[in-house]
């Protein structure tokens, strides 16, 4: 109920309706009472200086009271598909008070999932050669076989009595997966 309020408050004020937000009081409170009496900056400004700190899609602009303060919080989804990056601004100043950016590592394959033609077009920047070659950094020994996936490249390693698996990111080159399987543990089975 108070997010609907306040967001309907900020369209009021987009609109440039001042005298009609000023009349939409509610029992909460009233445009003076979150503006504590000064000029609060249009959704639009608080877009732009947000968009300053992490370039993307605005998702959402809210005008609330936090600790006090009057503030925009404005979520922002950036190309490579991480949506949950916000930035909180003061209302009054356009100061920005927070700055959070999505760091979960999954944005680059769910990016993928979404948008799977687009996927389709990316070539691999990272070749199979070069693939193996960083799987060899990690662990010197004898490769077995290599194999190309939709997003990664599957090397197989014999390291003495081990067999290690990699998958490798054709994009960035970094070690997605690795297993690692002991060869005396696995013939003990074989001999049954």
């Amino acid at each position: 109920m108070k997010r609907t309020f306040i967001a309907s408050m900020a369209g009021l004020l987009l609109l440039g309706g001042a005298v009609g937000a000023a009349a939409a009081g509610t029992a909460n409170g009233s445009v003076k009472s979150l503006t504590q009496g000064g000029q609060i900056l249009t959704s639009k400004q608080a877009e732009e200086i947000a968009l300053r700190e992490i370039n993307g899609d605005i998702r959402s602009v809210e005008l609330k009271k936090e600790h006090g303060r009057t503030v925009f919080e404005v979520e922002i989804a950036t190309a490579d598909g991480r949506d949950d990056n916000e930035v909180t601004l003061d209302a009054l100043s356009g100061k920005v008070l927070k700055v959070e950016r999505d760091d979960d590592d999954d944005a680059d394959e769910r990016q993928r999932d979404r948008r799977p033609s687009q996927a389709k077009e990316r070539t691999a920047t990272i070749s199979k050669k070069q693939a193996v070659a960083i799987a060899l950094q990690d662990t010197p020994g004898q490769v077995i076989e290599t194999d190309s996936g939709k997003h990664v490249y599957e090397i197989e390693i014999r390291n003495g009595n081990r067999d290690l698996e990699y998958k490798i990111d054709k994009y960035t080159g970094k070690i997605v997966d690795k297993e690692v399987d002991n060869a005396d543990e696995d013939d003990e089975w074989d001999n049954d």
